[in-house]
């Protein structure tokens, strides 16, 4: 079992027109050999760009390749939006998400430079291959 990370620096464009998840599935196939496994510790995954924004994002990987996702408002009119197959909420204040437990994917977006909306982060659980597909 790892957490696996794919990162955009500049955050990579997503079209409005897009559905959420597809987009990120899509994105994540296409960026399959960036995937970088993040080894048990402390991450901030806030972008660099959004470092004085409203929210910052903490990971904490554990030794047996589980996470803990942490959004942390700055402000309390702040919140993330929970996304499902077919819709997004919102909800106001911070999350701690249990990685798998909650999800296997939490995905960090936020404005780009150019002022769209972008994907920064993608953190995936990987689950071990069953025994008997190991070589």
């Amino acid at each position: 079992m790892t957490i696996e990370r794919l990162h955009f620096e500049n955050g990579y464009p997503f079209g409005s027109s897009s559905k959420s998840l597809d987009f990120a599935q899509q994105l994540l196939l296409r960026n399959i050999n960036n995937l970088q496994m993040l080894p048990e510790g402390e991450y901030s995954l806030t972008p660099s760009r959004l470092k004085n924004g409203s929210m910052e994002h903490n990971l904490v990987v554990f030794k047996d390749g589980t996470a803990v996702y942490r959004g942390l408002p700055n402000d309390r009119n702040v919140g993330m939006i929970e996304l499902s197959a077919r819709e997004g909420k919102f909800k106001s204040g911070g999350r701690f998400i249990l990685i798998p437990q909650d999800t296997e994917v939490v995905v960090i977006s936020g404005t780009t430079e150019d002022g769209n909306f972008g994907i920064y982060d993608i953190i995936l659980y990987l689950p071990d291959p069953p025994q008997d597909q190991m070589i």
